[in-house]
């Protein structure tokens, strides 16, 4: 038997389905992954049929279950919004009113003053809102565009490039430093097998606490059954469809597991590290579920922030980003309001500036998407340090999103390298942050950040591709001894003529990548340049546009004015 659903927009076929109630849901999943609710026609449509008594039944299920598509719409037809009222003294009031009207209240948020509720059928919301002063905005049904599928996460590279090896000599790892994680699942973490690199957080009683907010348990679990619902002897079919629906719901849940390998990994020799902060006490909060999307993803997020600031976390690590992603008309951002504005964006700005937590956030994997680029929500909070991606020569890797030219603040502040997205950076960055709270428990949030910024190699030459560049162990040891030190990795060159030569440059060194700017800090394009045969010299000629261009020569920056 075969099923085709018609869209005008979507067409969507699968084959080969086996007639059996299981295969029957995926076809369920797949048709609200199209939002159902638009399909103007659905057809069902029987080729060759095999009529035994097992397909008649088959069939029979069929149609029950599409007469049920069409009439479940009344539990999606809830529109979940906050209320935000004008003096944040009154949300209590605003509360009490809300509760004798019966409806339900989702969540509440302490930091935004605000609560979220089901908007029950035929309510006059803009009546409600002009009684009670207040103002209504929806509740967004998240998709995150920065989960992606990692494999081996063993990238000595990303210390390497970001000198860890001086917090490593210094007895640098975390210790005493309380680092919170939300994520989408953490799945296989307490397999001494497959995470071995992680077995010190079981040995030495690291995790010190977690929090489902999915699935609204005390406590998170690692095993495959908890993710997928299956019993543990459930055994696999040999149907394809129903093994990619299998890989299809556990590809995401290892995320936040491989996320921690790059914040606390280290080999069971104890001689090779993958993050930072193998020694740091860590809270785990799952907000985000990787396969179906709730419009409660936001409450989430903001309540994960809110419990891990009453559990005392300093540092907390965000590889998730919402964006582009939903077909559902209100449930998209657009590139526009990545600006700040959103609410988890707003948490996380009181999280960083308000709350002295610092917020490490992965700038998004959206950045060669034609119709997005910039970097995704809450990578876009001003407070938070938000972390890119670059490869072994500070080039700015394609998915890695930019900063948008229509924000006063510039977005990312740094990088790291990775290639397998912007999850991976952002936790490198945040074992990073670890180690100078741990040399220095006294920094404030807005200290710790600026700190970082300033240790980076680019600085003070930002740009929005790659902010201020990678985080040097090494020069952020220098500032917390020495906060006003000056490095002389850089130098100012203005310049008449369109074009530089460099004869100067180490002759082991290739290539150099180089950023050609409008302005200060926005970016016209990135450029690869090697050698001039004739010459055996570098040469940089800039775009017409361009009023300056960044050199990067290793660790040393050269700044071109185009006079």
């Amino acid at each position: 038997m075969r099923l085709i659903v018609i869209n005008e927009i979507v067409n969507v076929t699968i084959g080969n389905i086996n007639h059996k109630l299981g295969d029957i849901s995926t076809i369920l999943y797949f048709c609200q992954m199209i939002n159902w609710k638009n399909i103007p026609l659905l057809r069902f449509s029987i080729i060759k049929p095999n009529w035994t008594k097992s397909s008649n039944v088959s069939f029979f299920t069929l149609g029950f279950l599409f007469v049920f598509l069409f009439t479940r719409g009344n539990s999606f037809s809830q529109n979940p919004v906050w209320l935000i009222p004008a003096n944040p003294s009154a949300i209590t009031d605003l509360k009490s009113k809300v509760e004798k009207k019966g409806i339900e209240i989702r969540s509440e948020s302490e930091w935004l003053q605000c609560i979220s509720i089901n908007l029950p059928a035929k309510f006059d919301l803009k009546r409600f809102c002009l009684e009670n002063n207040c103002i209504a905005k929806p509740v967004l049904k998240l998709k995150s565009t920065s989960l992606s599928m990692i494999e081996n996460t063993h990238l000595d590279v990303t210390i390497e490039q970001m000198n860890g090896a001086a917090f490593i000599r210094e007895g640098l790892t975390g210790l005493g430093v309380k680092i919170g994680v939300t994520d989408a699942g953490y799945m296989y973490l307490d397999d001494s097998v497959r995470t071995s690199s992680l077995s010190q957080l079981w040995s030495s009683n690291q995790i010190l606490s977690s929090h489902d907010f999915v699935t609204k348990m005390d406590t998170i679990a690692y095993h495959e059954t908890y993710y997928t619902g299956r019993d543990s002897n459930y055994k696999e079919r040999k149907n394809w469809l129903r093994q990619f629906r299998k890989e299809l719901k556990l590809i995401y849940h290892s995320h936040g597991t491989e996320v921690l390998k790059m914040i606390a990994g280290i080999d069971s020799s104890g001689e090779n590290q993958m993050g930072l902060a193998p020694n740091a006490s860590y809270y785990l909060t799952r907000t985000e579920d990787g396969v179906k999307e709730f419009k409660e993803e936001e409450d989430y997020y903001i309540a994960a922030l809110e419990w891990m600031h009453k559990q005392g976390v300093r540092v907390v690590n965000t590889s998730l980003g919402y964006g582009r992603g939903r077909k559902i008309k209100g449930s998209n951002y657009s590139p526009l309001e990545m600006n700040g504005s959103s609410m988890i964006a707003k948490a996380v700005h009181i999280a960083s500036t308000q709350k002295n937590m610092l917020i490490v956030v992965a700038a998004g994997n959206d950045g060669d998407k034609r119709k997005w680029k910039v970097i995704s929500t809450p990578a876009d909070a001003e407070g938070a340090l938000t972390v890119g991606s670059v490869l072994a020569r500070f080039q700015k890797i394609g998915y890695s999103g930019v900063g948008p030219e229509y924000n006063t603040y510039l977005k990312p502040d740094v990088c790291a390298y990775s290639y397998q997205g912007t999850s991976l950076s952002a936790p490198a960055v945040c074992g990073f942050a670890a180690c100078l709270l741990e040399a220095n428990p006294s920094l404030s949030a807005t200290e710790l950040k600026r700190l970082i910024v300033r240790s980076s190699h680019l600085y003070p030459y930002g740009n929005n591709f790659i902010g201020y560049g990678v985080p040097l162990a090494n020069r952020s040891l220098q500032l917390l001894e020495y906060p006003d030190w000056k490095f002389n990795n850089t130098r100012e060159v203005h310049l008449k003529e369109r074009s530089l030569k460099l004869d100067t440059v180490d002759v082991s060194i290739p290539t150099l990548t180089i950023f050609h700017k409008k302005n200060d800090v926005h970016l016209l394009k990135q450029e690869v340049i090697s050698r001039d045969k004739k010459t055996n010299s570098f040469i940089v000629c800039p775009p017409k546009d361009a009023k300056r261009t960044t050199v990067q020569v290793g660790y040393f920056i050269y700044e071109l004015f185009w006079d």
